[in-house]
């Protein structure tokens, strides 16, 4: 059974057609959930109305279910489905699944030792990604669950000259241990799960593949691997419930080491392996609008998307020449047309640690002039929440308008989603850009701001939006359509880059 994102937007269309026709439980419907594991009751989860809509318990029901979930440092409870974890935040009318964000009517809301979730919303998420079969009844508010027989879905091998690694997807958050048995065999154990490795689904390299074999033991496999084994670890399982296992091999010209395996490694080998996850080495460039979407338009007929592009294509020319051994992406590089989730998707899928997304600004008072830099937060500002409601309004171009909630309501609280743990630094880049671009254009600097912007939603490292000068101001206009200008633009976007890679990236 795999999972792959493109469900997330299958969901997505789900919960907005029960937006346009939303389920109404019989009047003499319990008042609880009751969870049925194989015909026996396993738990039970309160319901509560809030206007016309019931809440129910999730964390109940997941108990019922034996489905693993916890709170994190931000507050946020995590739902550790198969390979897709799902995240919600308390007094949020959304959540994260996987690298999408899907939006429900009312928020969902903590009481005590409970967390309530709109109930037809978290029965769907249960019906996608529960490890199982799920039937529901709401008339008598009943879950039957039939769990499924193995608890191996996937299983990924990747070899990579001596380096391999297996990255096994389970039904169930279980912990794992491994074993080296000889110089190249490693045993991998997990106790209490019922693995069944022939049934999994199985991609990857054929060879790492057939290396792996599970024993009559149903919790355990065995890696026969062609070289001694110089080092093992075991990671997770993380909130996907997946475990990967890290294995590299000998050389013919290495004096064999004596291996060691997980829980043995050196504290400074621990850093050195987290210092480098959190390297800067990789920026997503985001040169706004694009396509079927020109932007803001002066009045001398210059196009937003225009100036943004090319003012991205030269912060990467500048970028790749001052830091080659740092990649740079763009979310486009042509005059092509991005939507807005899309923009961020990108960055997740390509691991990027910096995420830059370029704009010219506009307002219907001409002589508004200078430059701005904003992160994601809930807006603090009415100036920030308009520029936030001006480049929104790109979802008038997009074919899934429905996608996005009414910005009107304000409710920006993303900011406890996955980017929230970047605030700090995300604010602090922004600064750093403010200052830089202000050095080399001597335009007004009109500061940092926030606002809740949807090309910046979704973005799991620091992220910025630059709103470069006002397209709408006939000065600044002649000086967007000046390349020399750009390029300082460009400039003082690189030089931040420098900047915060001296002081975070290390």
């Amino acid at each position: 059974m795999q999972r792959f994102p493109w469900i997330a937007a299958g969901l997505l269309t789900l919960f907005l057609l029960g937006l346009q026709a939303p389920f109404t439980p019989a009047q003499d419907a319990p008042d609880r959930w009751t969870v049925f594991r194989d015909s026996t009751a396993t738990g039970s989860a309160p319901v509560q109305v809030n206007g016309d809509v019931p809440f129910v318990d999730a964390l109940s029901l997941c108990d019922g279910l034996s489905v693993a979930y916890y709170r994190d440092e931000a507050d946020r409870y995590v739902f550790k489905f198969p390979g897709t974890p799902v995240v919600f935040v308390p007094d949020g009318s959304f959540a994260q699944v996987g690298l999408d964000i899907i939006h429900f009517p009312l928020p969902a809301y903590r009481e005590e030792f409970r967390f309530y979730v709109p109930e037809e919303t978290f029965l769907e998420i249960l019906e996608q990604y529960a490890p199982g079969t799920i039937g529901t009844d709401y008339s008598q508010r009943r879950l039957d669950f039939t769990p499924l027989a193995r608890d191996l879905l996937t299983l990924e091998a990747i070899s990579e000259g001596n380096d391999w690694s297996y990255r096994l997807v389970l039904a169930r958050s279980l912990v794992g241990k491994i074993e080296l048995l000889d110089s190249s065999r490693v045993a991998l154990t997990v106790p209490g799960s019922h693995l069944r490795g022939s049934q999994a689904d199985q991609a990857g390299d054929s060879l790492a593949l057939a290396a792996l074999s599970f024993t009559d033991a149903d919790d355990r496999a065995v890696l026969d691997l062609p070289a001694a084994v110089r080092g093992a670890r075991l990671e997770g399982p993380d909130a996907g419930n997946v475990l990967t296992l890290h294995v590299t091999l000998a050389t013919g010209d290495d004096e064999p080491e004596a291996p060691h395996a997980y829980g043995d490694k050196t504290i400074l080998q621990t850093l050195e392996e987290d210092r480098a996850k959190w390297k800067i080495d990789k920026i997503v460039i985001d040169p706004g609008h694009g396509g079927k979407d020109p932007g803001a338009i002066g009045k001398r007929k210059t196009r937003e998307k225009d100036i943004a592009l090319d003012i991205g294509l030269q912060l990467r020319s500048l970028l790749n020449k001052r830091m080659p051994e740092v990649e740079t992406v763009m979310t486009r590089d042509t005059d092509v047309f991005v939507p807005l989730g899309g923009r961020t998707r990108i960055a997740n899928r390509v691991n990027g640690k910096l995420f830059i997304s370029i704009h010219c600004n506009s307002n219907a008072n001409r002589r508004a002039r200078g430059q701005e830099t904003y992160f994601l937060a809930q807006a603090r500002t009415e100036r920030a929440m308009n520029v936030a409601l001006k480049e929104n309004s790109v979802i008038k171009f997009e074919e899934k308008r429905e996608d996005y909630p009414d910005l009107s309501e304000e409710n920006f609280i993303l900011l406890a989603m996955a980017q929230a743990q970047f605030v700090k630094e995300s604010e602090d880049f922004a600064t750093m850009i403010q200052a830089s671009m202000h050095h080399k254009t001597g335009l007004r600097n009109r500061g940092v701001d926030q606002a809740g912007f949807y090309v910046l939603i979704g973005a799991s490292m620091p992220a910025v939006l630059v709103e470069t000068a006002f397209i709408s101001n006939p000065n600044e206009e002649n000086l967007l359509r000046s390349r020399d200008f750009r390029g300082k633009v460009a400039g003082g976007i690189a030089d931040a880059v420098e900047q915060f890679i001296a002081k975070y990236g290390e």
